[in-house]
């Protein structure tokens, strides 16, 4: 094993006290010490560069345990920021964010079903559009953005709704802007949301499953995502649950996505208020926001919506666990559209979970949906930035 280098300490050590003030409102050079077991002497020197960059600041006195009261340190949220944006749903949405996650600035451009050159167009207005907004130094550009995605060439290998195949997005962005860039499938960057700043904080083993106009889920380990060998671990939208099903984009039948996706649910819908024109159903092909007018036809009890929804939900539930059964993960979180649909969804999953995994597998496993909210991707796309610049959080 090789002996780390001078610098490789260094690193290493300014990370460690960079996570314990990153950790709490305030703390002082000697509480830093003793969390970190590193000499007050190595952290006062680490702290007077962090001070130096703007990262901390002092900021008042602690209590006294006899002797002068300690000076307190705590982190600058708004000393680095952020350029994030979440490329996954029809329109392209970017955010201003601060080392703590917080949004500064927030906005949304309609793609209006543009794909390929027209598409990657948006993205550079997007993000021209958050750089004028900054008031602070900028620590990098983190993307989520659908399809299958090449994390550590910033590659989007294929993503089919885009029409994007071997897109060098790291690299096209940072001949334009010179700044650090970080692109993740949409998926992996929400699961990465999930362990960095949602109820699943810091449990060291996850699964999310993001739903939407495709099916994903990201998988995180020991504290890391699990892209697999060829970077698409967690492809669930095209594992097959329905024997001769529905055609799917991807040329095979039955896959998750033809059953329980927010695209599957709304044509089901419309097939269903053809046949029945006096059901509520009727009012989704009408509605600028299908899926959220689906979900308040569920809410009210309509019986052939909930047939529907809930049918979708046991999709969802077979695939979780085969996720549980390979994986032993204790900790599921679905977010996107289908949150929309509340407990009665849930349950449906969780009943259709405990079918197909061994008993006590199912007792362990918690399974909630997300509470990051829409933004979720934005978030895991600031996580993504922190995590490669700051090890943080």
């Amino acid at each position: 094993m090789k002996k780390a280098t001078r610098q490789q300490t260094k690193e290493h050590n300014t990370t460690l006290v960079l996570k314990t003030i990153y950790g709490r409102d305030y703390v002082s050079r000697a509480e830093i010490a003793r969390l970190t077991g590193l000499t007050r002497t190595t952290v006062s020197d680490i702290v007077s560069s962090l001070l130096e960059d703007g990262l901390v600041i002092e900021d008042g006195y602690g209590e006294s345990l006899g002797g002068k009261p300690p000076i307190q340190v705590r982190l600058v949220n708004d000393a680095r920021q952020l350029i994030c944006l979440d490329l996954s749903d029809d329109d392209f949405c970017g955010a201003v964010v601060n080392l703590r996650g917080e949004f500064v600035y927030r906005q949304v451009l309609p793609l209006q079903h543009r794909r390929g050159e027209a598409a990657l167009q948006v993205v550079y207005q997007l993000v021209e559009a958050l750089l004028t907004q900054t008031t602070a130094p900028i620590l990098g550009i983190g993307i989520g953005t659908p399809g299958l995605v090449d994390a550590r060439q910033g590659v989007v290998r294929q993503a089919v709704n885009r029409g994007w195949s071997d897109l060098p997005l790291k690299n096209l962005l940072y001949q334009r802007h010179q700044l650090p860039v970080f692109v993740g499938n949409d998926s992996h960057v929400a699961a990465l949301a999930e362990y960095s700043f949602g109820e699943s904080y810091q449990l060291p083993n996850l699964v999310l499953i993001k739903v939407g106009e495709g099916i994903g889920s990201g998988i995180v380990l020991d504290g890391q995502i699990h892209y697999g060998d060829g970077f698409s671990a967690g492809e669930i939208g095209h594992l097959s649950v329905q024997r001769n099903g529905t055609l799917c984009s991807c040329g095979n039948r039955g896959c998750l996505e033809t059953v329980a996706s927010t695209r599957a649910l709304i044509d089901k819908t419309v097939e269903l208020s053809r046949i029945y024109p006096q059901s509520p159903l009727v009012e989704v092909a009408k509605s600028a926001h299908p899926i959220d007018t689906l979900a308040n036809i569920f809410q009210a009890g309509d019986p052939q919506a909930r047939d529907l929804v809930l049918e979708a939900g046991r999709y969802v539930g077979l695939a979780v666990a085969h996720l549980v059964g390979i994986l032993n993960v204790h900790r599921v979180v679905i977010s996107g559209d289908l949150e929309r649909f509340g407990e009665p969804l849930l349950q449906a999953v969780r009943e259709e979970m405990c079918q197909h995994v061994l008993p006590a597998m199912a007792d362990e496993t918690e399974l909630s949906f997300s509470t990051l909210g829409e933004d979720i991707v934005l978030r895991g796309a600031s996580a993504l930035v922190l995590a490669q610049q700051l090890s943080l959080p």
